[in-house]
């Protein structure tokens, strides 16, 4: 019966540990030789993760700036007649409203998803909370006095709140696509489904609140500015304490 040399012996043996090594380095939920210790694979205990309670701080923030940008979509759309006089357009012009967000999420979805893979979760969140933040503050501008009531250009108003609504429809992108890269980043195994669920209904939630709020508070033209402001983001900021990973394993 053959055998193998001693020097044959001692690469082949080598060759055994660097592929057991390398296999072990495929999964993250699985742990390296040095945890297994001599038992079999089956044995070997699967990695513990580190997770820091300010992950819930972050999720928390990233479901209200989607409720909000949810809110300002659909808010003009329960209440056209009273927005068309308001900003002094047809009906038909209000449409737009709704519509450029469908347009806005054809040219910036493949960008923001570039720039979320490229520069990461915080980049993403920061351009998503700013321009949720700059089109707000717009849409509300559209409602003061010397900008609605210009003698200049009648539509005056409408123009700066089509503006603000471009630029909250921009941000949307980088809200949805958010939430599983916040799950993978800052959430357990058992907890990512729950982040990625609770994140991601959170716009729907904001469409709703919408089509309900906004016929109870505009009764009148005169109410429009009222409920701009209601459903401006005021939670956009809270984003800036967003950092790019927490998630750390306790064992390799």
């Amino acid at each position: 019966m053959s055998t193998l040399q001693p020097g044959r012996r001692v690469a082949f043996d080598k060759a055994l540990l660097s592929s057991d090594s390398s296999d072990d380095d495929l999964a993250p939920g699985r742990t390296t030789p040095s945890d297994a210790g001599s038992g079999p694979p089956s044995h070997r205990l699967p990695r513990e993760y580190r997770v820091y309670r300010w992950r819930w701080l972050l999720l928390s923030s990233l479901c209200l700036v989607n409720i909000s940008n949810g809110m300002m979509w659909l808010s003009f759309a329960p209440i056209p007649n009273y927005t068309a006089r308001y900003y002094n357009v047809e009906v038909a012009d209000v449409d737009w409203f709704s519509i450029i967000f469908f347009l806005a999420s054809l040219v910036v979805g493949f960008l923001s998803i570039a720039i979320l893979d490229t520069f990461g979760l915080r980049v993403s969140l920061y351009l998503g909370a700013g321009l949720n933040l700059l089109g707000s503050v717009l849409r509300y501008l559209s409602t003061l006095d010397p900008i609605v009531c210009s003698s200049v250009f009648s539509r005056s108003g409408f123009t700066v709140a089509m503006i603000g609504q471009f630029l909250t429809a921009c941000a949307q992108p980088f809200l949805l696509y958010s939430p599983t890269k916040l799950a993978s980043f800052w959430f357990g195994p058992k907890e990512r489904a729950i982040c990625t669920n609770f994140a991601s209904i959170a716009n729907p939630i904001g469409l709703a609140v919408a089509q309900l709020a906004s016929p109870y508070i505009v009764t009148s033209t005169e109410r429009i500015p009222m409920m701009v402001r209601y459903s401006s983001s005021f939670f956009s900021p809270s984003l800036i304490f967003a950092r790019e990973k927490s998630l750390h394993y306790l064992r390799f």
